[in-house]
């Protein structure tokens, strides 16, 4: 799903002016993932997650190719692909809760805890590994904790 968003955007739209025409029909960009539902946005190129409670859509802070979507314990996780080492101690996966909560804190995984950063009420750096966050983001995408709202 990812490689094909990728080779769209590389060929180019050509004549095409309706987003169906160019991206196929929604649900080829849908991923069932145990009960929660990924959605790869061909547009933003992002992917988001069902929030069912609320029956609405929400970013994951993640683009295609950066993160490893798993389910365990019947929950979805990501796990941020990054070439680089992750510190020692931290095994870089991050519960995703579309309703914002946790049942794993960072704490509990030997991590520090930190305070979110934020700026008029709003969270703008992630507390667990201290990244920049996007203010619509509902989970880190350097660690893929769950941020607060």
């Amino acid at each position: 799903m990812e490689s094909r968003l990728v080779q769209i955007w590389a060929a180019g739209f050509g004549d095409q002016r309706r987003v169906a025409g160019v991206f196929g029909p929604y649900e080829d960009w849908l991923l069932p993932m145990g009960g929660d539902l990924l959605l790869l946005h061909p547009i933003l190129q992002e992917w988001w997650v069902l929030d069912q409670l609320h029956d609405a859509w929400v970013p994951t802070g993640f683009g295609p190719g950066e993160a490893l979507f798993t389910v365990e314990d019947r929950r979805l996780r990501a796990s941020p692909v990054d070439t680089r080492s992750e510190p020692e101690g931290r095994d870089g996966i991050g519960e995703l809760d579309p309703s914002g909560a946790s049942s794993e804190s960072a704490g509990a995984r030997g991590l520090p805890e930190r305070p979110e950063q934020r700026q008029n009420g709003q969270v703008t750096g992630c507390g667990q590994c201290g990244a920049p966050v996007a203010v619509s983001n509902r989970f880190c995408p350097r660690c893929g904790a769950p941020l607060s709202r």
